[in-house]
């Protein structure tokens, strides 16, 4: 079993080869975030169904399905705070981007998070279980060797949707993801505002509410038996990626033009009985 507790490491270049024989919906986002510069990283969205068992959309109604979306990039990431995040309305019945941005001059904007709404629905003839994971296919560290994995947090909501549902009566239902920090909340010799970030990790980790990432290239993999995707049931999810702020591990020159990483998500399915 992959160790949950990933610990932060700082490595020059990490490149994995990736290849699939499952049915999935593979959401990959190329993400060079390159610190107050001109560079714009793509993201696509391909669909990879060998059984012809899941279809995805941008729309709820499922009537736009296809198999490649191209999506504007992350440009000039700045750190952001999960508690910014819990203000934004990013999960709803609208699909599509939703990053936030701001002008740092005529020509150019930063990027506080990426955001992405998807619908992902069963066409087959009977039930399967589905599950989504987040792999790093790529990644490339600054000149001070430190990795934007490192204080990159990343959050999925995975919902039922219905036609009927309103605002007030949908699920926002999520998991946060980030890299296991080494220090602890007792110890004396780091600042009181990073003791409480970290306290307030492990106590959402003991809550279920945040997983660390696994020591794998795959560094998220949910369970895929644990829920029933019958013929016709919608799935709503939306993705959101942000440089966490409070983490420890983002301060000072934490990446620059060489930072890079390249991150692939998909859901998937199994066979399941009736």
């Amino acid at each position: 079993m992959v160790n949950q507790r990933s610990i932060k490491k700082s490595k020059k270049k990490r490149r994995i080869i990736i290849g699939t024989s499952i049915s999935a919906v593979l959401v990959t986002a190329f993400i060079i975030i390159a610190f107050l510069s001109n560079y714009v990283g793509n993201f696509t969205i391909s669909l990879i169904d060998y059984e012809t068992r899941l279809a995805l959309s941008t729309s709820p109604d499922m009537e736009d399905t296809t198999t490649h979306i191209a999506l504007k990039g992350f440009n000039n990431a700045v750190p952001y705070t999960k508690a910014d995040i819990d203000k934004a309305s990013l999960d709803t019945d609208v699909g599509g981007q939703k990053s936030l941005s701001f002008e740092i001059s005529d020509d150019q904007e930063a990027s506080l998070y990426f955001a992405y709404t998807f619908f992902v629905t069963n066409v087959g003839d009977g039930p399967c279980y589905y599950y989504y994971g987040i792999k790093i296919n790529d990644e490339s560290s600054g000149d001070n060797n430190k990795l934007i994995s490192d204080a990159m947090r990343i959050r999925m909501y995975e919902n039922t949707y219905t036609k009927d549902e309103t605002i007030d009566s949908m699920t926002h239902e999520y998991i946060d993801y980030i890299r296991y920090n080494v220090e602890s909340s007792t110890d004396d010799s780091l600042n009181a505002d990073t003791r409480s970030y970290l306290a307030s990790c492990e106590e959402e980790y003991d809550s279920g509410q945040l997983k660390y990432f696994n020591d794998s290239s795959t560094i998220v993999l949910s369970d895929n038996q644990s829920t029933k995707l019958w013929p016709n049931e919608v799935i709503r999810y939306t993705l959101a990626i942000w440089i966490d702020g409070d983490d420890p591990d983002c301060e000072g020159d934490f990446f620059d033009n060489n930072s890079g990483i390249r991150i692939s998500t998909y859901v998937g399915s199994e066979n399941a009985e009736e």
